[in-house]
């Protein structure tokens, strides 16, 4: 009786094993689709991440030439405030001189006037 009953139990065993197995073949199967899904993905992430490095690549040489060209411009700037405040002094320097030579002309002119004016009194003088 017991070989009996072991000779119905294997083929029982072995149908579920069998059966687990495909069950375990499918989830294997579908473990590994989803791997190479992941691993596309993965391969598209790793394109984007190159890509992104390439791109911060560029930026940050764009940014550090932006910084020379700001720092030039800084400098240029520099050169060109001391260029107007040369231009102001040289200009108030001009300005005096112009008042200098206004009043200069001024007095000229009164001295004329009144050495004219001399030359009268003394051919009034000179007459009587």
């Amino acid at each position: 009786k017991t070989s009996e009953s072991q000779q119905n139990w294997l083929p029982d065993a072995n149908k579920a094993l069998v059966s687990e197995n495909k069950r375990l073949d499918g989830e294997i199967k579908q473990i590994a689709k989803e791997y190479r899904l992941i691993k596309s993905k993965m391969k598209g992430l790793e394109g984007e991440s190159e890509t992104l490095k390439s791109k911060i690549n560029e930026l940050e040489e764009e940014s550090e030439t932006l910084r020379v060209e700001i720092r030039s411009l800084h400098d240029e700037n520099s050169a060109l405030a001391h260029h107007i405040l040369d231009l102001e002094k040289r200009n108030d320097e001009a300005q005096n001189q112009c008042q200098e030579n206004d009043e200069t002309v001024n007095f000229l002119i009164d001295q004329q006037e009144n050495s004219k004016e001399n030359d009268f009194q003394c051919y009034d003088f000179f007459k009587s």
